[in-house]
């Protein structure tokens, strides 16, 4: 609805003669006997009519006592509505869903009533939409909405119609919602927008689809490498492990190394060089490259059921491992020496503006 062109759709609509479906017997008994005005009231209370096509419902709530601010974005609309001024009514030319609506913000309080009339479902953005009107009301303003309803329309009309999921989406922000059923359609009444802060949750448990972890590049005062032999994947490997929620990689690396091989080293000595992206049994694998050259203590085997013994490697001897280097492991090592092992399959590299590739 925001775009340029079905703005000019709905002002051909209107140009060409056209109008909106008119208030209904029902819609006007019920506007009458649930918003409005008590007898004697004669501040003329401010009402926002939304989408207000011709003006049939801003003339309504005029003669019910209300002063009437009414906007809709089809310039021909707006004209035709003009066509029959009333002091009580103020028109405008205004996309809401582009448009400063907090501009329509009275002087002299909030307003209480706001009216969107058979125009909610054709808005992109409802939710951002209606928060921002619900920002326009009085303490005790009330938000109605009238929409067709999806059940009660055939499918080819069902894009003017919101269903149960989307009204209970526009109905979860308010403390009192009261809902109304008018032969086709639904009519809400919103009062009271919850002050609650905005939360934060999870979905359901995702299906696998990426994996992030730290490969650790540990050399000793030679200048060897460590690596691990796994006997259950038949392959030699870096130190390396996942990334637990909230660790910053350089904690995941010193960890990762103490729970595998009982080697101490602060986050601090951590040289992070950069981060690999490949695909691997159908999941993206991120894996961030850590080097290490200041640490305490021997190798020891630590988890026998992943790691059967750790040994020091030079560099050059790596072309040479009898048995295979595991893949990610091989390109963790091709980032710390660049070109030291061929045919690595290729990895993305994202590098660290601080790395330092030697040795």
């Amino acid at each position: 609805m925001s775009t340029a062109h079905t703005a000019l759709d709905w002002h051909n609509h209107y140009a060409a003669g056209h109008d909106f479906r008119p208030l209904s017997d029902a819609e006007k008994n019920l506007l009458t006997e649930r918003l409005g005005l008590p007898d004697g009231d004669t501040a003329r209370a401010r009402a926002l009519e939304v989408a207000c096509g011709t003006g049939e419902l801003a003339r309504f709530l005029a003669a019910a006592g209300y002063r009437v601010d009414a906007v809709d974005w089809a310039e021909s609309a707006v004209e035709r509505a003009s066509a029959a001024p009333s002091k009580a009514i103020t028109y405008r030319r205004l996309d809401i869903t582009g448009g400063d609506l907090a501009s329509l913000a009275p002087d002299d309080g909030g307003y209480r009533l706001i009216t969107m009339r058979r125009a909610l479902a054709h808005l992109p953005d409802r939710t951002r939409t209606v928060s921002a009107l619900a920002a326009l009301l009085s303490e005790n303003g009330t938000l109605c909405v009238i929409t067709p309803h999806a059940d009660r329309h055939p499918a080819g009309l069902r894009g003017i119609c919101l269903d149960d999921a989307e009204i209970g989406l526009l109905v979860d922000g308010w403390q009192h919602a009261e809902r109304i059923e008018i032969g086709e359609s639904t009519v809400l009444l919103l009062t009271a927008p919850r002050p609650d802060p905005v939360a934060y949750s999870e979905k359901r448990t995702p299906k696998p689809a990426a994996m992030a972890g730290v490969a650790v590049v540990v050399t000793n005062d030679r200048r060897e490498v460590l690596l691990g032999w796994n006997p259950s994947q038949g392959v030699w490997e870096l130190p390396a492990g996942k990334v637990e929620p909230g660790e910053a990689f350089e904690a995941t690396a010193v960890r990762e190394l103490g729970e595998e091989t009982g080697l101490h080293a602060s986050p601090e000595a951590v040289l992070l060089l950069g981060t690999l992206c490949d695909v691997t049994h159908g999941l993206t694998r991120i894996t961030e490259i850590a080097r290490l050259t200041e640490y305490t203590g021997d190798p020891t085997v630590r988890e026998p059921e992943l790691i059967g013994r750790w040994e020091w490697h030079t560099p050059t001897s790596l072309c040479r491992l009898p048995q295979p280097l595991f893949t990610a492991s091989a390109q963790a090592l091709n980032l710390a020496w660049p070109g030291l092992l061929p045919d690595v399959p290729a990895a993305h590299h994202t590098p660290r503006p601080t790395g330092n590739a030697g040795p």
